[in-house]
């Protein structure tokens, strides 16, 4: 089943700012970049640190459509909880997918919106690129299960990955808001997945959910207070609550690389103190 609560939202924000250079690059106009150099595959990891287990990873359409099903239990604020969930991506849209329900939630990535509505994605040729948009510095080489891989530092979002010629990641350590997870291939596969592994299985209701900043706003009022936040969870935020999460939201709008990365960095900041993100 899928996972609410604190545990979705630092999901979802995982994804949003340490997933980002991984992100499919499609263009607004449907056009496609190759976020990879191979058509399709598949990679196993293993997580460790506050998530531990396991999670499966299909990409199609040189990474235009992704899959990411995570099978793991996550720790964090002292609190332990079972993670059960399938992220599919298509160009700049994301789905959270309840199979119980037969229900996708549908996200559109803010940050990438605001890089195509400022044609920042023309940029972004190759892997390579966007690495060093984000402020990525190479700093050496390892090798698992015989791909050799470049491993890149990137001190703005807290994240260390190593990626195959292949712009495929063969393992990441990431930190944030006192998470740290790392993922390390057990196997790679390069070449045919199984037919429309990418793709939302046909009947699935799509319901087009909240601004992911709100669902920021409620993860982060789950500190200290974590008793009566579990009290209210799965209740509709107060209307002072809203006005805050739709002041982030606006925040990341009309705004390049550099300044989303910049609030990013911020609001990080922030979490680590316990405090609430501010302009």
């Amino acid at each position: 089943m899928m996972t609410h609560g604190w545990q979705g939202g630092a999901a979802w924000l995982l994804l949003l700012l340490v997933g980002l250079w991984s992100t499919p690059a499609s263009a607004v106009d449907g056009s496609s970049m190759k976020i990879y150099a191979v058509k399709e595959g598949q990679i196993t990891y293993h997580l460790t640190g506050s998530q531990a287990g396991t999670e499966t990873f299909y990409f199609t359409e040189y990474g235009n459509r992704t899959r990411r099903e995570t099978h793991a239990s996550t720790r964090m604020m002292g609190i332990t909880q079972e993670t059960d969930t399938v992220i599919l991506t298509d160009g700049p849209w994301i789905y959270a997918l309840d199979l119980a329900k037969s229900e996708a939630t549908k996200r559109k990535n803010p940050m990438f919106a605001s890089l195509a509505e400022q044609g920042d994605l023309d940029r972004f040729k190759d892997g390579e690129a966007l690495m060093r948009a984000l402020g990525g510095t190479m700093t050496g080489k390892d090798k698992v299960l015989g791909h050799v891989c470049d491993m890149w530092e990137l001190k703005q979002i807290m994240t260390t990955t190593c990626v195959t010629a292949e712009w495929l990641a063969v393992w990441t350590k990431s930190g944030m808001g006192g998470m740290e997870i790392q993922r390390t291939a057990t196997a790679i596969k390069i070449g045919s997945v199984p037919a429309g592994v990418t793709s939302l299985p046909a009947g699935v209701r799509i319901v087009e959910a909240a601004n992911p900043m709100e669902q920021l706003r409620q993860f982060q009022q789950q500190g200290p207070d974590r008793s009566s936040t579990r009290k209210r969870r799965g209740q509709p935020l107060t209307q002072e609550e809203m006005r805050e999460a739709e002041k982030m939201r606006e925040q990341f709008q009309g705004k390049g690389l550099n300044q989303i990365l910049e609030q990013t960095r911020k609001m990080q900041e922030q979490m680590q103190r316990g405090g609430t993100p501010t302009p």
